[in-house]
Formats: C-alpha cells, sequence, structure tokens
C-alpha cells in the first residue's frame, strides 16, 4: 500500500529562480515508482479548473506523512497555519500522521510551539539554502532514504489489525512476520522489528517499550511464541510517538544529562559547562556579535547539543554567521568549523577555506593536548608533522569528551582556557577579513 505524503510550503518558495522545494522532493521520485508513496504538491496535483481548496482538503484526509518546508514564507502564511497545520496536527494526535518539518531557509522557526515540538531536518541551524549544490544533494538523498524505511510502513491491512481486531488480517501480519523473519533474520530492512530491535532503534531500554506495548492493551501473539515478538508498523510508529518526544534543550536540561551519562564527573563537567556559556554571554550574546543556540533533543537517543555561533559585524544572515562549536547533552564537545568551509557552505566564508589558517588552528589544538581534530606534533611536540585528511575542517564532527578539560596539557597550562583563547583568535581572524 502506497503511503501519500502532504507537502506543505509556501507558493514563494516555489515561484523563485532556484526553487530548492521542487530540488528537494525530485529526490523522493524514485521511491513514488516504486509505489512506496505518493507525493502531493498542490500546484502539480491540481489542474486548471479544480477547485483547490477541496482537492487539498481531500489530500490533507489521507495524509499518512506530512513534509513541512519551513522557512520566514510558510511562517508569514495564514493558509498554512490557520487550515494546512491545524488539520495535520488533530490528525498527528489523534491518527499518528507523522510530521516531518524541514528548515528550507533561516528563519524564527523556534519560535512556534506547534513545530518546536518536532525534531526538525537537518537541524535547527542547518537551513537547505545555506547549503552547497553537493551537500544539499547529500541531505535530500538521506531524508528519502529515511522518511519512512520499508520495514514500517502504514499499510491498510494493519492499521485495521490495530483498530478493528479482525483476527483473519492479525494472522496475515503474523504470517508474513514469520516467513520474513525466516527469509531475512539478520535483515531487519525487509522485515518487521522486533521488541528488542525497535528498543535499540529508539535508544531505550527493552524493558521499558515491554512496559508500554502492555499498558496499551498488546500482548505477544501466540503465533511469536518461538520467536520474538514482531512489531506491526502502528506499534513501530505509536513507539516513535512515546520514545522520540522532541522538547528545547536549557540550562537544567543539559546539567541532568551529564549526570545521566556522567554520573561520576557530572558537577565538574556542569562548571566547564558554565564557563562556556559565561565566554559566549562575553563574547557573543552582550556584545551582540552572536548567539548560543540551544537546540532540541530527542528522548531516548540524546543527540541535542548546544551551540556557540559568532555573528561578523552583528549581521544574522548566512554569509556573516560563523558556527565556533557545540556541546552534546551526553558531554561531547566538537568544533564546528566544517559548516564554515566549501565542504558545507555556498558562501566563502573566510579564512576558512585557507589551508594555512587550518594548519594553524589544528597546531594550537594539538598542541594544547587536542590532537583528535586531526593535526599530529614531531616527536617533541613543538612543531608540526601532518594534517590529516580527516580533521575538523573537512569533517563535520569530531567530538572528543568534556572530562579532557579536568586535566592540565603537558604544559601545566589550563586546557579550558587555552581552548578559548583559541576561539578568541579565531574571532579576531575573522574579523580581520573581508568577505
Amino acid at each position: 500500500m502506497t503511503n501519500n505524503v502532504f507537502v506543505s510550503y509556501a507558493r514563494e518558495d516555489a515561484q523563485t529562480e532556484n526553487n530548492l522545494v521542487d530540488a528537494f522532493l525530485k529526490h523522493g521520485r524514485s521511491r513514488e515508482r516504486r509505489g512506496e508513496i505518493s507525493i502531493f504538491k498542490d500546484t502539480e496535483q491540481i489542474n486548471f479548473g479544480d477547485e483547490w481548496r477541496v482537492k487539498i482538503d481531500e489530500a490533507l484526509e489521507k495524509t499518512d506523512i506530512a513534509i513541512l518546508m519551513i522557512s520566514v514564507n510558510f511562517l508569514a502564511s495564514d493558509f498554512i497555519f490557520e487550515h494546512e497545520l491545524k488539520v495535520l496536527l488533530k490528525k498527528h494526535r489523534e491518527d499518528g500522521v507523522r510530521i516531518l518539518p524541514v528548515l528550507l531557509g533561516e528563519c524564527d522557526w523556534v519560535s512556534e510551539p506547534d513545530l518546536e515540538q518536532f525534531q526538525i531536518y537537518p537541524d535547527g541551524n542547518e537551513s537547505l539554502r545555506s547549503m552547497n549544490e553537493n551537500t544539499f544533494d547529500e541531505r535530500a538523498v538521506e531524508f528519502f532514504r529515511t522518511i519512512l524505511p520499508q520495514n514500517y510502513r502504514v499499510e491498510d491491512i494493519e492499521q485495521s489489525q490495530v483498530k478493528n481486531n479482525n483476527l483473519e488480517m492479525l494472522n496475515d501480519f503474523e504470517k508474513s512476520s514469520l516467513e520474513n523473519w525466516n527469509l531475512f533474520p539478520e535483515d531487519v530492512t525487509k522485515r518487521s522489528y522486533s521488541v528488542e530491535e525497535a528498543a535499540e532503534f529508539y535508544n531505550v531500554n527493552y524493558k521499558d517499550v515491554y512496559t508500554y506495548l502492555t499498558e496499551k492493551g498488546y500482548s505477544k501473539p501466540k503465533a511469536f511464541a518461538k520467536t520474538p515478538w514482531f512489531l506491526t508498523a502502528m506499534q513501530f510508529l505509536e513507539l516513535q510517538s512515546e520514545f522520540q518526544l522532541t522538547t528545547k534543550l536549557d540550562e537544567n536540561q543539559m546539567h541532568g544529562l551529564f549526570k545521566k551519562y556522567h554520573p561520576e564527573t557530572y558537577q565538574e563537567l556542569q562548571k566547564i559547562f558554565n564557563t562556556f556559556l559565561s565566554w559566549g554571554n562575553e563574547k557573543l550574546l552582550d556584545k551582540n556579535r552572536g548567539t548560543i543556540y540551544w537546540g532540541q533533543n530527542t528522548s531516548g537517543k540524546d543527540l541535542g547539543s548546544v551551540g556557540w555561533i559568532y555573528w561578523k559585524e552583528g549581521r544574522k544572515t548566512s554569509k556573516y554567521k560563523y558556527f565556533l562549536f557545540r556541546i552534546s547533552g551526553q558531554g561531547l564537545i566538537s568544533p564546528s568549523f566544517w559548516w564554515n568551509t566549501q565542504n558545507y557552505s555556498n558562501e566563502d566564508k573566510k579564512p576558512f577555506n585557507d589551508f594555512d589558517f587550518q594548519s594553524s588552528i589544528l597546531e594550537k589544538f594539538a598542541k594544547l593536548g587536542f590532537s583528535e581534530f586531526g593535526a599530529n606534533l614531531t616527536n617533541n611536540g613543538q612543531e608540526l608533522a601532518t594534517i590529516s585528511n580527516d580533521n575538523a575542517f573537512t569533517k563535520r564532527d569530531h567530538f572528543i569528551n568534556l572530562d579532557k578539560f579536568l586535566v592540565e596539557n603537558n604544559d601545566g597550562q589550563n586546557t579550558l582556557n587555552g581552548f578559548l583563547e583559541i576561539f578568541n583568535e579565531i574571532i579576531e581572524e575573522i574579523n580581520l577579513k573581508i568577505n
């Protein structure tokens, strides 16, 4: 059965010369040809003479998945918020319709409570318009590969199982699950998820999944007595709603996550994190030269992070926005240099594409004890030997544990102060360059 995908977008965004709405959706066409999804975009599905409002209402009623192309034009659309989004949110609550926001362009989407509850793609600071062509294509491919994996398509037969408890259809599901288990025991992409596999997917304790299913009135079918308990697509999506709740991070949540992942050192990590916050307030917020971006966190996986961003000349446009570093809820820190280079950005953000600048920064980090970022020193540790092809400028993330700031480096220097001093120098370099 084909899943119906409704695309909610602002007309203005699809009428530009660089129409990224259609360019993004083009990556889903192969899934359409295979009959897995059917994409509804009003300008393509409504013919001349049709009653457009009726057609949109019909498409909304049939929606299984909604893609929201978020931009300033999207936020300014009364029709989207008062009609399309209102219907989709109701169907999300009552029917489990999946809502997948995509950040098309930079805008104040976090101020909209209806949107903030969902995990935005690719990231709250990573709009499609800021990407170079290769990165855009990579993100679009990734999105349509993961938007609705085949093994948890919500088919009518499975919806009927849950809603009508039709024994004949339930037996069909059991039969299909057992057959695919025998054919593909190691390939979960070609069969239904077991409870344990679903727990691993959502990064939660499998006992919590069993408890949730039991409280919802489910029990393991007798057909699975000698096999794992396989989940219907509807059950899998219900787990998503329960275990992948998205919330905006704050200081208290970060401290709680530090305690969760580092029970022995969390108090020291909180102090380190607070030092980074103080530095950000002094160098960025107080001078109106940047911000500390509190990202979204998905319960279960705990992959949220907080990012420090510099605005050159106080300008907030993509060209003048420089990503510095980010700290995850799991107590990890990584430079964010990759986003400033042409490996990601469609802007030439000087000096981040200059190899001499990259080498100098990586060398400073290595001398401070952070060779993980990509620089290797000579045996005496005083000179730069080599730069790895896999470094903080060429790869998106190079996370290291915040625990590393608890010790002094080889020269007896305070590692945290040295780390922040490097970023003070980076900001000075940014200001010296003319974009």
